[in-house]
């Protein structure tokens, strides 16, 4: 078959395909065309089908147009994560064996750092949109559907990150199953702040052009006002966007927001808290549950579900079967919490260096959830967060609930620290509201009220904010080292 971006400037070459920052529109037939100028570039310097590319930028044009030449080459995209140090860069790079690094300006002296023998530069920036576009003499490789298309790293909170190789059939049946339970329409048009080294904004893209639709480009560090604004300009129908993004936007919103027919919310749960500000800004905000390694949706719930039934992200998507297991991979009873085991044709080939998924096979995604009678999941955190102590199975998520409730604390995270009668014990950082006086004992005051004994935290800490992994998400690991300091 076609490369996507072929098959959509056939058959809509006059709609947008993308617009820009600055409002700018770009339409499938010119994007095909730029996209053949980057092709002309990429085998002049060597790139051929199978050869893994790395491309170290932030979201641009020329990001976009570099997903679809790579395609179209039959290489495989290796998206890096621009928040990492050189040397976890140069992990992933070796990990992956890739043969080229495509950069930017502003990440060129990291690329110079990491170039080697191995691995060829290739800058992209300068003159490159007046070169002739639909060059014959560089043809499109015919896509294979069970080929990678990318493999794309884990943001790593426990070990090393791994590489997910994602397939064409993967990006292709997660953009189906994400149109059946999201619909799709001529006119959509869908904002990507999300940068597309993480599979959300790159699936976003994917889709888009399996859609024939338009993707609205965010340029730059994340600003609330100015994506408010491109929202409105640029009549955007939908946005994926995480907790801290959303409540950015919340304090930014002039009412706009009400206007999109929908507002993914996915990376981590939101808050009570959260849901009943957007509510009260009568956004359509449907809660997502997603994966890097099935090519990102995995259960997603509609808006009148997201706001009726606080904390669930809905059924499973088509396709896709998502089992509550035990230890032994049993199937656990309606209602009883255990490790979500996920299956289905987005589910990724494996991860690189380690076996292949059997096609029959499901995939243990080490997060703790729970299933109700109506089918619509539940996430209450990741395995490797869970606390034991005394023997007792602690869930963080339970306690950080609690103490949020307490009307001086703004967040919370929940940690277990080593202890040498107990193996663990609880403890939490908190950061509280501005202008309060909580103290240590009034907080576990507070908790003695709600939670059994052995649930309470030991120890607190309080912090104005907390460390972030490169992905923006809490780093839990760097949480709990604030205790040995």
């Amino acid at each position: 078959m076609k490369d996507w971006l072929s098959a959509a400037a056939i058959s809509r070459p006059e709609g947008a395909a993308v617009i820009l920052s600055d409002g700018k529109h770009i339409t499938y037939a010119e994007l095909q065309n730029l996209c053949a100028a980057q092709v002309v570039i990429l085998v002049a310097c060597g790139v051929g089908q199978g050869d893994r590319i790395a491309v170290l930028m932030e979201n641009s044009l020329r990001y976009v147009v570099l997903v679809h030449a790579i395609m179209r080459l039959g290489a495989v995209l290796i998206p890096l994560n621009t928040r990492l140090t050189p040397e976890e860069l140069r992990y992933q790079l070796e990990a992956c064996a890739a043969a080229f690094l495509c950069f930017d300006a502003r990440h060129r002296q990291t690329a110079e750092l990491l170039g080697s023998s191995q691995c060829t530069l290739i800058e992209c920036d300068g003159e490159w949109q007046s070169l002739p576009g639909g060059d014959t003499s560089c043809p499109a490789v015919a896509i294979e559907l069970n080929a990678v298309c990318a493999i794309v790293f884990t943001s790593g909170t426990s070990g090393k990150p791994k590489g997910a190789q994602l397939t064409y059939a993967n990006f292709l049946y997660s953009a189906m199953a994400s149109a059946y339970r999201l619909g799709t329409a001529p006119q959509d048009r869908w904002l990507i702040c999300l940068p597309m080294f993480h599979v959300g904004g790159l699936s976003i893209l994917h889709r888009a052009s399996l859609y024939n639709t338009t993707v609205v480009l965010s340029e730059g560090s994340f600003d609330a006002l100015r994506i408010v604004r491109q929202t409105e300009r640029d009549q955007v129908t939908m946005l994926s966007v995480v907790p801290t993004q959303l409540y950015r936007l919340l304090q930014a919103d002039d009412g706009n927001l009400a206007k999109l027919r929908l507002i993914l919310l996915g990376g981590a749960p939101g808050t009570p808290e959260l849901l009943a500000q957007a509510r009260q800004h009568n956004l359509n905000l449907a809660a997502t549950y997603g994966l890097t390694e099935a090519a990102s949706q995995v259960a997603t719930a509609p808006p009148e579900q997201t706001y009726a039934k606080p904390g669930t992200v809905g059924r499973p998507l088509p396709f896709t079967t998502v089992r509550i297991v035990d230890e032994a991979g049993n199937t656990r009873p309606t209602g009883e919490i255990g490790e979500v085991c996920v299956s289905g044709p987005t589910l990724m080939r494996g991860y690189l260096g380690h076996p292949d998924i059997a096609p029959d096979g499901g995939f243990k995604t080490g997060d703790i959830g729970y299933q109700d009678e109506d089918g619509d999941l539940y996430i209450m955190q990741r395995r490797s967060d869970l606390i034991i102590s005394g023997g007792e199975n602690i869930y963080p998520a339970e306690i950080e609930s609690a103490l949020r409730a307490h009307p001086d604390v703004q967040d919370v995270i929940v940690v277990g620290i080593p202890d040498v009668e107990w193996g663990q014990k609880v403890a939490a950082v908190v950061i509280a509201r501005e202008g309060s006086a909580l103290t240590h004992e009034q907080a576990a005051a507070f908790c003695a009220d709600k939670l059994a004994r052995y649930k309470c935290p030991r120890a607190y800490l309080f912090v104005n904010a907390f460390p972030l992994t490169a992905s923006g998400k809490v780093d839990r690991r760097a949480v709990t080292q604030l205790f040995s300091r």
